[in-house]
């Protein structure tokens, strides 16, 4: 079983990378949110290393690898498809749209609209989703110190966690900037590179509302220097 793989991004595809490592090609799933990083990324430099948490998913027509940047999502991607009726595209469509604190942060309140925020996901399985993953998500947040109801607002990452002027904003663009640095480790840059340029864009007075934004911010920037 394949636990992580680290190779160069070969082509990206609709929904996948092929990730050469050691030249061999492997074709690998990704969410939309992180394709859409490394896309960005390979647009303007070459050779981009790439590395990824492996899942590997039995179907009738052969294994299929999904890939992930952070542990986090791998893990909860497990969760999701373990419900029955949610498959591999459906896990991928509700990771790519909420962060995880997010997403444990909606389950634990019984917040069904906001799943079915998700493509795919009506109210009777986002109701099965509730049920099936709740312990689940209150031992995911207890174990980081997290709380439910701080956390989100609409559930969806480009609006997440963000309440001007309290200690409820400041957590969260803690949470931001921790899932960016995982992001951005994953697609090859040092912790010190990351650290310089998450501090250019907040002497810059940036502002930033996601993960994916900091993300693309983070990314312009090293273009332009």
């Amino acid at each position: 079983m394949i636990a992580f793989l680290t190779g160069i991004v070969a082509y990206v595809r609709e929904d996948c990378v092929i990730l050469n490592v050691g030249g061999v090609g492997y074709k690998v799933f990704l969410n939309e949110r992180d394709l859409g990083y490394v896309a960005e990324i390979c647009a303007g430099t070459p050779s981009v290393q790439l590395n990824l948490f492996i899942e590997s998913v039995a179907r009738e027509e052969g294994t299929v690898l999904v890939g992930f940047i952070n542990d986090d999502e791998q893990e909860w991607f497990r969760y999701l498809t373990q419900v029955s009726g949610v498959g591999v595209r459906m896990a991928l469509s509700v990771i790519s749209k909420f962060c995880v604190t997010v997403l444990c942060d909606a389950i634990i309140r019984e917040k069904k609209t906001i799943l079915q925020k998700a493509d795919g996901i009506g109210s009777r399985l986002a109701a099965r989703i509730i049920v099936d993953l709740k312990d689940r998500a209150e031992k995911w947040m207890s174990s980081r110190g997290l709380e439910s109801g701080q956390h989100s607002m609409d559930g969806t990452i480009e609006q997440c966690n963000v309440q001007t002027g309290d200690s409820v904003y400041l957590d969260s663009l803690c949470i931001i900037e921790q899932e960016a640095n995982q992001a951005l480790k994953s697609l090859g840059y040092s912790q010190k590179d990351i650290d310089s340029v998450i501090a250019r864009i907040k002497e810059a007075g940036d502002e930033y509302r996601s993960t994916e934004e900091l993300v693309i911010l983070c990314l312009k920037y090293v273009g332009a220097a």
